[in-house]
């Protein structure tokens, strides 16, 4: 009995977690995107000057996903290719150890924005269990009278035996994801004021 009541707790615990996320910032939802539409599921400000917002289909779960957009602001005066040298240092670092690692950076016209789409792996006892593809589009923007970068981003995964087929998918799709990618509406971002 004691294990049941552990149980419907700890079920209770996750409802209200799951139930409680907030929206920082204040994008209307659903997001969409590769003909799937996106809800809120985990949102963080782990800075003063820093939120995270992921968002699922409907049925998936963060532990195992197939497809996830999310948002990133950064209240920053960085501009954006100083933020995307950033990545790019992370994913050279990364290279060294993962054999899938791969990127790629495009700018645009203007130079006002940039979108770096990349590979990853993650491998136990020399098997890969997960590789992900993600497109992470950059762009300047204005909150609150205060500078930021807002980045918007979309991944794939694949898992385990599935992995081919992913890499198929990819190969024919890639190009569509970028395109887009670079032409979706992106939504509007807002900070509540305090």
């Amino acid at each position: 009995m004691r294990g049941l009541s552990i149980i419907i707790i700890a079920a209770l615990l996750v409802s209200f977690t799951a139930n409680t996320t907030k929206d920082y910032l204040n994008l209307e939802t659903p997001l969409e995107y590769n003909d799937t539409e996106f809800y809120l599921a985990w949102s963080d400000q782990p800075r003063d000057n820093y939120y995270v917002q992921e968002y699922l289909p409907e049925g998936e779960t963060l532990e195992h996903f197939d497809q996830m957009m999310h948002m990133n602001l950064f209240l920053t005066d960085l501009s954006v290719k100083e933020t995307v040298q950033v990545k790019i240092k992370e994913l050279k670092e990364r290279k060294k150890t993962d054999g899938v690692c791969n990127f790629e950076v495009n700018i645009s016209s203007d130079k006002k924005e940039m979108i770096v789409d990349f590979m990853l792996s993650e491998s136990k006892d020399g098997f890969t269990k997960i590789v992900e593809f993600n497109i992470y589009h950059y762009s300047k923007v204005e909150i609150n009278g205060e500078e930021a970068i807002a980045m918007f981003a979309y991944s794939r995964r694949g898992y385990g035996d599935d992995i081919n087929e992913f890499f198929a998918d990819l190969k024919q799709n890639r190009i569509k994801y970028l395109k887009e990618m670079i032409e979706l509406d992106k939504p509007e971002i807002s900070l509540d004021e305090e």
